[in-house]
């Protein structure tokens, strides 16, 4: 069996993919927009190639992956980020006749993306939210700004990490930064500020070509980066039976397809759970899932050869994830209270716990990493930016 793992650039969470599957005798490529992925020097990749970027030419990077496919047969198509998940996605019906394609059509990629469509669709749900403001443009919001509650939260419409979000406290600061934030991300949104104090879930989940839910899994975030909102760099597998239960809910009604990650805030004035986003693609703390008993990517392949697969939502509560390198240490550094956590910051060899760039029998990708990418390495490592969510 042959599987192609598509990214981007920066492919460390690819690598869960490939320890989920390559010891199950699965045969991996990898395939990327630069020179040296970090997942080429994995002991499980049996093949790389180079493509034009999903992101800035993406008829080029399909054209290219389907003449590929063509000459170099393989099973699965897995789709790694959202350049590659949304390149894809619109090409879906012509890539199938040459590849099994376990995503949704373009149209729901891009829906769920859109973080204003996906509010509106969860809100018209009855699943509380936060309040939210879609101007399209300067002179929209100009009409809006009465209405709005400060401070507030301006956030690109399609997802980006914690690029382009941007606090504001003030109809004027909201005026100024909404119109340098739309000249990067036209017209994005304005969603009220939960204060701190509050819980973050997020929900990884898998569901079949019927739109039937096969697994699940809650994780909660304990640290981020930067440290009031941002990309998460230490979680732990809980059970939250409701937060789940919305999680599928929304996909059950969106009729998903493959796997997608939600996630949700708690709003620690009345303690109610909000949606945030749809992620339509394997999430960045993979590894927690599989560590915990699910392994996603083995479940999605198998779904694709076979038609289908058992449900699997039992797993470990208590197993927790760490981003150390490129995350956690910068939140050690950053934590004015850091000493009095200590112990938790340095978990990365203990039994229950696992690093997501710390493979013990497969390191060479991480030393890869640093020797082709010095300079970006500490460039994104300050900025708490190294590895997709």
């Amino acid at each position: 069996m042959r599987v192609f793992v598509a990214t981007t650039t920066y492919d460390l969470n690819v690598l869960t993919i490939f320890h989920a599957l390559g010891p199950m005798g699965i045969s991996l490529t990898v395939g990327s927009a630069n020179y040296q992925p970090t997942t080429q020097w994995s002991r499980y990749c049996r093949g790389h190639v180079r493509y034009p970027s999903p992101s800035t030419s993406p008829d080029e990077f399909c054209a290219f992956l389907m003449d590929f496919l063509k000459r170099e047969p393989h099973d699965v198509l897995i789709p790694a980020d959202d350049p590659t998940a949304v390149a894809v996605s619109r090409r879906r019906d012509d890539l199938q006749r040459l590849v099994r394609c376990p995503f949704p059509d373009g149209k729901l990629v891009m829906l769920a993306l859109d973080k204003g469509s996906s509010t509106g669709i969860v809100q018209d749900m009855g699943i509380p939210t936060a309040r939210t403001w879609q101007p399209t443009d300067p002179d929209e919001l100009e009409k809006m700004i009465p209405s709005i509650s400060l401070p507030a939260l301006i956030k690109p419409r399609t997802n980006s990490g914690s690029w382009g979000i941007v606090k504001v406290g003030s109809a004027r600061e909201l005026r100024a930064m909404y119109v340098k934030v739309h000249r990067r991300f036209p017209s994005p949104i304005i969603q009220e500020f939960i204060p701190k104090g509050g819980k973050k879930y997020l929900v990884g989940a898998l569901f079949n070509r019927q739109g039937a839910p096969r697994a699940a899994i809650v994780h909660l975030v304990h640290r981020q980066v930067p440290m009031d909102g941002g990309r998460g760099t230490f979680f732990e597998s809980v059970k939250a039976p409701d937060v789940m239960e919305m999680g599928l809910k929304i996909l059950k009604a969106l009729n998903w397809y493959g796997v997608a990650c939600l996630e949700f805030l708690e709003d620690p004035r009345d303690g109610s759970i909000k949606f945030l986003e749809i992620n339509p693609r394997f999430w960045g703390q993979l590894l927690l899932s599989i560590h915990a008993g699910i392994n996603f990517p083995l479940m999605l392949v198998m779904m694709s050869i076979q038609g289908d697969v058992e449900e699997n939502f039992e797993y470990r509560e208590g197993v927790s994830c760490q981003f150390f390198l490129y995350g956690d240490f910068l939140h050690f550094i950053k934590n004015p209270e850091r000493f009095r956590s200590l112990s938790s910051y340095f978990r990365f060899w203990s039994k229950d716990t696992s690093d997501l760039c710390l493979f013990n029998a497969d390191m060479l990708p991480l030393v890869g990493y640093f020797l082709t990418n010095p300079f970006n390495v500490l460039r994104r490592v300050w900025r708490g930016s190294a590895y997709a969510g």
